[in-house]
């Protein structure tokens, strides 16, 4: 045997490759592995949520109960089912449905401005604006606006899901099945369809329920005052033009600017609105409208 030192160097560089070449491939087979365990792993928590929302959204009304949007009565309440139990309507609210070419266009534009920008655009779910959201959220940047398009809200105004609690796994679940059956409306109706169900639906405060009935309230006429009843959609109670015309002017100031911002107005109209004392004809008739019902009960 050749025990000189040039062999026994080679033999010993030998072993050390090998060594290494296993360490390597040790090294190559556990990183190999751990891709493959965080592969499965995400695809694990993906179908477990799919799972989840596919549960949470079979359990949603049942869409074909939507026709009742058209007659804009009120709340309706289902079961697990869908089945209808109940239509919640108070003689308070002032209702008059008024078809989509009786609306101003400027009315249309003002609410599209002010709620979901790009409402003929997507399927009922504005995916970019969830994103946008989520970066004002991690950029803990205030928010102007909801995310949730005008078909969620005419969802939101007009059915009353199961569980309406106000328990965290309550509200993803209500935001779930309102994503899931806004898809799907978009698929069965228009988008004038959908807008006009939601311009004749939406609570503006003072128990006016829709676009023609909040004007009639607020002016006395026809529907008019644009900006003043979209801004009045987001809080009717705190952007109530009547109790709290400060409030609403903020709000009118945004919706013109979103109107000028997307093109619906010229910078003309911008300036000759704010210029506007719209609120001062807001407190005129809401004064005479309080009279005339003094001297009807009296």
């Amino acid at each position: 045997m050749n025990y000189s030192e040039q062999e026994l160097t080679k033999k010993q560089n030998m072993l050390l490759d090998t060594r290494i070449k296993w360490k390597n491939r040790l090294r190559v087979s556990s990183r190999i592995a751990v891709i493959v365990l965080l592969i499965a792993f995400i695809l694990l928590q993906f179908f477990c949520v799919a799972g989840v929302v596919k549960g949470v959204s079979d359990g949603a009304p049942s869409l074909s109960k939507l026709d009742l949007l058209a007659k804009g009565t009120g709340a309706v309440i289902y079961d697990e089912g869908g089945n209808e139990l109940q239509t919640l309507s108070t003689s308070s609210e002032q209702k008059e449905y008024v078809k989509l070419d009786k609306i101003p266009a400027c009315v249309q534009y003002a609410f599209v401005a002010a709620v979901d920008s790009r409402f003929y655009e997507h399927k009922g779910v504005d995916l970019s604006a969830i994103f946008q959201e989520f970066v004002d959220d991690l950029s803990e940047k205030d928010q102007v606006k909801s995310t949730s398009t005008i078909t969620q809200q005419l969802l939101r105004n007009q059915v009353i899901w199961k569980g309406n609690g106000s328990s965290v796994y309550e509200k993803i679940t209500r935001k779930i099945q309102e994503q899931y059956l806004a898809v799907q409306l978009e698929q069965k109706l228009d988008k004038e369809q959908i807008l006009e169900y939601y311009l004749n639906t939406i609570n503006l405060g003072q128990n006016a329920i829709g676009v023609q009935n909040a004007s009639m309230r607020y002016f006395n006429k026809d529907i008019s005052e644009a900006a003043v009843l979209a801004g009045t959609q987001q809080n009717p109670t705190d952007d109530n033009p009547i109790t709290n015309p400060e409030n609403n002017s903020e709000q009118r100031k945004k919706v013109l600017k979103a109107m000028l911002d997307q093109n619906y107005i010229s910078e003309e109209d911008y300036e000759d609105a704010l210029g506007d004392d719209v609120y001062t004809r807001v407190q005129t008739t809401n004064q005479k409208k309080s009279n005339d019902s003094e001297s009807g009960n009296s």
